[in-house]
Formats: C-alpha cells, structure tokens, sequence
C-alpha cells in the first residue's frame, strides 16, 4: 500500500557538508514530498578559491494521489461539502475506489 505523504518540512539542503581532498562528496537525502519543481546550486570555499556548480532542476511528484479541498473551518455538527480529486500520471488508466475512514 502507498504511504501517504507527510514529509513537508520548511527548508532543506542547508546543511553545510565537508567535502576533503577529493573535491566531492555524496550526500544521501530524502526529496520532501510537496510536488513541485525544485531547483539547486552549490558554492563551496577553500583557502585558494571559490567555486559555483550550475543550477540543477528537478521535479519531484506522486504519480497517483488524492487531494482534498477541505473548507477554512468547519464547526461540529456543521454539514460541509469535501471535494476529493484524484490524480492519475500513470501510463495507464486504473480503477479507484475512495472512501472516507472514520475518525
């Protein structure tokens, strides 16, 4: 089953890395889970320099999900509409059923 998205933090790839002798260093990371497009560059210091990389872009996404549009507030008792919208960039058409747990 698809875990469903909850990593959304404020900022990321801030964090100062070492890189050593060799001049490059892998860093694993995690792409947080807000479908955008991103874009990066590096810089990096040394005592005989400065260095900057080119702007490299990506585009992170789900390729199958459900949005909600949920009112600003609801209060309780209140009928209110919820607009579920699926979205399916798979290459192919599926069958989907959507339903509401109870909470």
């Amino acid at each position: 089953e698809p875990a469903p998205r909850a990593y959304f933090p404020e900022t990321w790839l801030w964090d100062l890395v070492p890189v050593g002798e060799g001049g490059s260093k892998d860093v694993p990371l995690s792409v947080p889970d807000t479908i955008t497009e991103w874009k990066a560059g590096m810089f990096c210091t040394a005592q005989v320099g400065f260095g900057l990389s080119p702007t490299a872009t990506f585009t992170a996404f789900k390729p199958f999900f459900v949005e909600l549009a949920l009112p600003y507030s609801v209060i309780r008792g209140e009928a209110f509409a919820l607009k579920a919208t699926v979205f399916n960039y798979l290459p192919q058409c599926i069958k989907v059923r959507v339903t509401l747990a109870e909470s």
